[in-house]
């Protein structure tokens, strides 16, 4: 009996010693690489996690760093190559500069694009517009960009009506479907944007100058515009563009007298905008 007891505690102490040296092992020669939702990426070796909670990291340098499990968007564990590899990349040493650590731009999935133009109408000299639109679609292949979107559209007319100058404003809504394509799959592109649709026109103000007792009658027509420009990413999701583009909106002017006055509008605009 002492022996099979002298046995079994030897067995069990062989054992734990196993145990021990495995572990040591794997975490000498594994590194945990934490992947944060703003796009920063740690690495280093994962010290605690409690559940739906926290998780800890402690760096190749001592450092410790510590995120909600809220922040984190997928932990992975890979055979460590070399020491250098857990110095890729530095932690910074205040918490709140943590978001400054090189992201990758998120350029798929869906977005949300709101844009705001001023332009010149390129056939009657002195008349000009303001626009703003919003968007929403889905990105797709990193550089491919399809939705929908409606806006509204302020455009000042300086014109004659019977030889006599007058002025007036025409406001317009245009709904029309996106397609934007990106020439690179980075942080900086250059774009092309093209937007098709109808333009309703919906209302103007009364000319304010002689001949008062003329009336304004406008129909609907399409709406076209195609640009180019520039994207730059500034975080994961969050994007720029600045663009030149050409606006066309259909649809004719007449007066009550059915003289044809003006078509809606041709206008070289510069937009500037933000995405999501």
């Amino acid at each position: 009996m002492d022996n099979s007891k002298k046995i079994k505690s030897f067995t069990l102490t062989i054992s734990v010693i196993l145990l021990t040296v495995c572990k040591l092992y794997a975490q000498t020669e594994s590194v945990d690489i934490l992947y944060l939702k703003n796009g920063s990426i740690l690495r280093g070796n994962i010290v605690e996690m409690v559940p739906n909670q926290t998780i800890k990291i402690r760096m190749a340098d001592g450092s410790l760093f510590v995120y909600k499990m809220e922040e984190v968007e997928k932990v992975i564990k890979e055979p460590k190559e070399e020491k250098k590899n857990l110095d890729t990349i530095k932690p910074l040493p205040d918490r709140k500069n943590v978001d400054t650590i090189k992201f990758v731009p998120k350029m798929h999935g869906f977005f949300l694009n709101i844009q705001f133009c001023g332009g010149f109408d390129t056939k009657n000299v002195g008349s000009y517009a303001f626009s703003s639109t919003i968007s929403a679609g889905y990105q797709t292949l990193s550089i491919l960009k399809f939705g929908l979107g409606f806006g509204i559209i302020t455009s000042n007319y300086s014109g004659s009506i019977s030889n006599k100058p007058y002025s007036t404003r025409f406001n317009t809504i245009p709904i029309f479907i996106r397609l934007n394509a990106l020439f690179l799959k980075k942080k900086l592109s250059p774009m092309i944007n093209t937007d098709f649709g109808l333009a309703y026109n919906f209302s103007s103000s009364n000319p304010n100058s002689p001949p008062y007792e003329t009336e304004l009658t406008k129909s609907n027509g399409g709406y076209f515009d195609f640009g180019v420009g520039m994207l730059i990413y500034i975080r994961k999701s969050t994007n720029i563009t600045v663009s030149l583009d050409y606006v066309n909106i259909g649809g004719k002017v007449t007066t009550n007298f059915d003289q044809e006055i003006k078509d809606m509008g041709s206008f070289i605009m510069v937009k500037l905008g933000i995405g999501f």
